[in-house]
């Protein structure tokens, strides 16, 4: 483990729906409540709030809550091109970058998180702790997108069950 790379990080499922559809997932706040938050928020750059179907721009600020945590992310929308990659800031410092592309009739969707500090605790809060995260919600999306059944909790009373 001495080399391994703990600063950033690849998770990538194949989905069998268009690229643009799972695009458009990711970036207005209604749909993003479809299948990874319990609450999204997007804010244009003199703080007003997006509505629901209006897809966030760069510089856009954003406010995010799961089910299961009582915890608002907030970050900064950081690029978009319309068809295949979205990028924004997460969990501090951190960047995310969301890519779909086709293979075999399938459309993956990669997330890296890069920009990770590698201090014992952001390997443990960060690295693992969101890794973890995006692999579920990425398998989310294929549950969703080819089954119909969202993987989430959604009782209100339900905390996750962290392993920390």
């Amino acid at each position: 483990m001495k080399n391994f790379n703990w600063s950033e990080f690849n998770r990538k499922i194949a989905v069998k729906k268009p690229v643009q559809e799972l695009y458009n997932w990711w970036v207005t706040s209604g749909n993003l409540e479809n299948f990874f938050l319990r609450r999204a928020h997007f804010y244009d750059e003199s703080g007003i709030l997006r509505a629901k179907n209006e897809t966030c721009q760069p510089g856009d600020t954003y406010e995010w809550e799961w089910y299961g945590y009582n915890v608002v992310e907030k970050g900064k929308v950081i690029s978009l091109n319309g068809k295949d990659e979205f990028k924004f800031t997460f969990a501090g410092d951190c960047i995310v970058t969301v890519r779909f592309y086709e293979k075999d009739g399938y459309t993956v969707v990669e997330i890296t998180q890069s920009n990770i500090k590698t201090d014992d605790e952001h390997k443990a809060n960060i690295y693992v702790d969101c890794s973890i995260g995006w692999q579920f919600y990425l398998c989310n999306i294929k549950s969703i997108a080819e089954a119909g059944f969202d993987l989430r909790i959604k009782d209100p009373g339900y905390i996750s069950l962290n392993s920390n």
